[in-house]
């Protein structure tokens, strides 16, 4: 692995000089994502062109219909700005292959093929500018679905047949020189690769050779391929269960469940979701990038802009907790919610309101001062004892879906006695002797392994677990299935089922897509034990680039007796 993720002649990078560079980044915290292009009009999402297998012909009529009149530049700006965004990147091109800029390496762009015959990029680079936020660049460097670039499950289109090299070497490299030049220094101060299908070694070098030669000091993500490691990991979807080892990270979230304006997706995360995933992501010494996926004529759904507004109003109050924060002393959140440090001072940050306002903070250290976010000025009251610190809050919480708590203490943070650590519910056995586990359920533990809309996702390392806790009313033999979706590219894992004294190892078989979820026998197991019982799931082996793919659910069968 390299320090800074370009090439062999960095491998001497110096820590200063790495500081310096991921600076502002790391400072950051929080930036905005923008899935931008000609899916908009379609409008049920950026793979629509891939899912749908339309044609390149069929494709095209919708790149001359792209006309974004009511793009405004400075308003996305302001908006990013005013909800506490330091960073913004956006798609310059996604896997389609259509370029946001005028490139000179392909036809499919927005000044030579649409009616706006604009570069959409350049207000968008001079509006950062001046409003210092920095600007990156998302580029699909090996999928192009209309340039003959890769294409996940397949191509579909005779017209997109070509040479993967012709393509690295006659648009996919010249176009990222393109953007490395053309919008001033400094810009783009980031760059997202992403979906590395079918980049060599070679191909990825090409890449880090054009950006150490034209924007040496550019941060970016772990997704070029080829073994260059980048700057920082990018979970996807997800928040990771416990701090990654990775220095750096980022995740990358949608607002619903789409990344490109998807007209029939309305299923919108509430502000006090977002605004309590930035904590957990913060607390945990990771980035958190909030896609908005806006519409054909260029402008933000409202959904996005009311809860961009919310969050917001709260950064204004409490953005202390956040800019340039490090992760929680603790190894995992307290029962009243997360914490992030910025020296001696420690952020509590309370999402469960604790009883009578009596908050129990398991430190030793001596307090110097301690008041909330919103009240700076009103010393709280403390009480130290031995195994740490007990912090007076009104007793009844405030109307904020985070009440942020700063703590001055003397010298760094010293652990006392910790609670136990949350774990998930115990799962009744059912009258039929069934037993259901939803994955939302589970206690999941590792850096590689996350919940997302009520299922287990990103679980991609041997590191990573999930354990069900059950009572058993009937003992016995059980036939166990589970729920999930995963592609064949992603398959091939090798996970372990325990439970007491038997267990079982299986095979994590593909499905059609991360889309179509099917219910599969894995194997059996032997049940003695009455009362409450523990499921482990381990993985054995992970397959060179796969994962588990996205789990819902195991379920428990009774064997009668033949």
């Amino acid at each position: 692995m390299t320090l800074n993720g370009f090439s062999q002649k960095n491998y001497n990078e110096k820590p200063e000089a790495r500081n310096e560079r991921m600076k502002w980044w790391q400072e950051a915290r929080f930036g905005m994502f923008i899935h931008w292009g000609v899916y908009a009009i379609p409008a049920r999402g950026e793979w629509v062109m891939n899912k749908e297998k339309i044609s390149v012909p069929s494709y095209a009529e919708y790149v001359h219909q792209f006309n974004p009149v009511n793009y405004n530049a400075e308003e996305w700006v302001q908006t990013a700005k005013k909800a506490g965004m330091k960073y913004i990147v956006i798609t310059a091109k996604h896997h389609d292959g259509f370029a946001l800029w005028g490139t000179k390496y392909s036809k499919w762009n927005v000044v030579d093929a649409t009616p706006n015959g604009k570069d959409l990029l350049r207000p968008l680079a001079e509006a950062c500018q001046r409003e210092g936020i920095r600007l990156g660049f998302y580029y699909s460097q090996a999928q192009d679905w209309l340039n003959g670039g890769s294409a996940r499950n397949g191509k579909w289109d005779p017209l997109q047949e070509r040479p993967m090299n012709d393509y690295i070497d006659s648009v996919a490299v010249p176009q990222v020189r393109e953007l490395l030049t053309a919008y001033g220094k400094g810009t783009p101060a980031l760059l997202w690769w992403d979906t590395p299908d079918e980049i060599t070694q070679e191909s990825a070098q090409k890449f880090a050779n054009a950006v150490q030669e034209l924007a040496p000091t550019i941060i970016m993500n772990g997704r070029l391929g080829g073994n260059i490691s980048g700057d920082f990991d990018s979970p996807e979807g997800f928040i990771p269960a416990s701090k990654p080892s990775a220095m750096d990270w980022e995740t990358c979230m949608t607002m619903n469940r789409s990344w490109g304006f998807n007209k029939n997706d309305e299923d919108w995360k509430s502000s006090k979701t977002l605004i309590r995933q930035l904590c957990d992501i913060a607390s945990k010494g990771g980035n958190y990038i909030l896609n908005i996926g806006p519409k054909a004529d260029g402008q933000f759904p409202k959904a996005s802009m009311i809860a961009l507004k919310e969050m917001g109003e709260w950064m204004n109050v409490n953005n202390a907790a956040i800019y340039g924060t490090q992760a929680s002393p603790f190894p995992y959140p307290m029962p009243w919610g997360n914490v992030t440090r910025k020296d001696n001072t420690l952020y509590l940050m309370i999402f469960n309101w604790p009883e009578k306002g009596k908050l129990e903070v398991p430190l030793l250290n001596t307090v110097i001062h301690s008041s909330m976010l919103d009240k700076p000025t009103l010393a709280l009251k403390v009480v130290q004892h031995a195994g740490g610190f007990t912090i007076q809050l009104p007793k009844t919480a405030p109307k904020t879906a985070v009440t942020v708590v700063a703590v001055e203490i003397f010298e760094t943070p010293k652990i006392g006695k910790l609670p136990p650590r949350p774990r998930g519910p115990v799962i009744p056995q059912t009258e039929d002797g069934s037993i259901h586990l939803a994955a939302n359920d589970a206690d999941i533990q590792g850096p590689h392994i996350g919940f997302n809309n009520n299922m287990i996702v990103g679980w991609s390392d041997p590191n990573s677990s999930a354990t069900w806790r059950a009572d058993i009313k009937k003992p016995g033999r059980f036939r166990v299935s589970m729920n999930y979706a995963v592609p064949l590219a992603w398959a091939g894992s090798t996970l372990k089922i325990k439970c007491e004294k038997d267990a079982f190892v299986f095979n994590v078989e593909a499905t059609k897509s991360f889309h179509d979820y099917e219910t599969r026998v894995i194997g059996e197991l032997q049940i003695d034990k009455k009362g409450e019982v523990e499921l482990l799931f381990e993985m054995i082996k992970i397959f060179a680039g796969g994962s588990v793919g996205n789990l819902r659910s195991i379920e428990l069968f009774p064997i009668k007796n033949q």
